[in-house]
């Protein structure tokens, strides 16, 4: 069987952080379609019951597949990555995350990654990535930063009972 694992998002006093939401209309998926008008910020237990489904956050059975991410705009100069920590597909492009700093638990290991900034809990409909900066600053291609924080990530969420 799949060992997926939940992902617990909370903000540094510990209260829960919930991402955003998709339309019961549903989002359009295919290769690099990032379709925003599907996707709503925020979302009742009333929404969810009429059908709005909320982002969640979890490691597929392939593991993170943490990236450096090549944005134009890296958030403070700090690493940015892109990871494999949802385990449905189907979401549309979401907009910049208000709630930061973040943290993400790995609900098995109870290790967390510190998150600065998250630029986007999904952007295509056919992955699972979301897109965040960690406290580390970029470094460059082979910098030592860069490489730790991609590790540490893959480590935190690798896909194993420990």
């Amino acid at each position: 069987g799949s060992s997926n694992f939940d992902i617990e998002l909370r903000s540094v006093n510990m209260s829960p952080v919930k991402p955003w939401c998709r339309k019961p209309t549903g989002c359009l998926t295919g290769p690099s379609v990032s379709d925003p008008d599907c996707m709503v910020s925020s979302c009742t237990e009333t929404m969810i019951e009429n059908g709005y489904t909320r982002i969640a956050l979890g490691v597929p059975p392939e593991g993170p597949d943490c990236q450096f991410y090549n944005t134009t705009d890296p958030y403070q100069g700090l690493v940015s990555l892109q990871c494999n920590l949802r385990t449905t597909t189907g979401f549309g492009f979401t907009d910049v995350n208000e709630d930061r700093p973040i943290r993400f638990y790995n609900t098995i290991t109870g290790k967390m990654v510190e998150v600065a900034f998250v630029k986007h809990w999904s952007l295509y409909g056919d992955d699972r990535r979301v897109y965040f900066s960690v406290f580390r600053a970029d470094d460059g291609v082979d910098g030592v930063n860069r490489n730790l924080a991609i590790n540490e990530v893959n480590e935190i969420f690798a896909n194993e009972k420990k």
